[in-house]
């Protein structure tokens, strides 16, 4: 299979399979949504300008960039690292407790979808780290594993976040499809430009790691 068929096959597979609670990032936007905040395909919009270029890009594409770079040098320790660096920059209990959650079921997904994986050595570096492989950290391991190029990767986590995001709010204020899809294709393009232009700075997200 081509690299090309293994990434549409992991990410197809991995949307219908996290639906719920996986690429989301959608606490704080119901939260703002409840409050009255956000009413429309503007106020949305205004939102995610301010939420997932953070997110996404400094904390999670990063971390994934990070993750590529220790799995080709086969260093577990550093991966696990990287968990709990990402995991400690949760704003919120909830928010990490469905980072590991998804994280779980993303790993239990992969040993039944990629038997020929070897996941002992990843999971075990994790435990003896105490990092708990949480979502962006299994499924950069995942694209690696599967010879995905490491942009591709940092794409597909982003395309299926924004795609969460408009889907949750479509269904909370709304939002006619068309304006859905523009808004989602629109996010997808800037990120992507954005990435390519910050990828080469230092990470803000790794320069606390912990080192034990």
């Amino acid at each position: 299979m081509d690299k090309g068929r293994k990434l549409l096959d992991y990410v197809q597979r991995l949307d219908s399979s996290l639906s719920v609670g996986g690429f989301k990032h959608t606490l704080e936007l119901e939260s703002q949504m409840t409050e009255g905040n956000i009413q429309n395909c503007d106020d949305l919009e205004s939102f995610m300008r301010g939420q997932l270029p953070k997110q996404l890009l400094r904390r999670d594409g990063w971390a994934i960039k990070e993750i590529y770079a220790a799995a080709d040098g086969k260093d577990s320790q550093r991966i696990a690292l990287i968990d709990r660096a990402v995991q400690g920059t949760r704003s919120t209990d909830q928010e990490t407790n469905n980072a590991q959650r998804s994280g779980k079921r993303l790993f239990k997904l992969a040993r039944a979808l990629y038997p020929w994986m070897d996941f002992d050595e990843l999971e075990h570096s994790l435990y003896d780290h105490d990092a708990v492989g949480c979502l962006t950290t299994i499924h950069a391991w995942i694209n690696n594993r599967l010879q995905i190029n490491c942009d591709q990767a940092v794409q597909g986590y982003m395309y299926s976040a924004v795609s969460s995001y408009v889907s949750r709010a479509s269904t909370l204020i709304q939002l006619p499809r068309k304006e859905a899809d523009l808004l989602t294709q629109t996010f997808i393009e800037e990120l992507e430009q954005e990435w390519h232009s910050i990828k080469k700075n230092s990470p803000e997200v790794l320069q606390h790691s912990p080192t034990s």
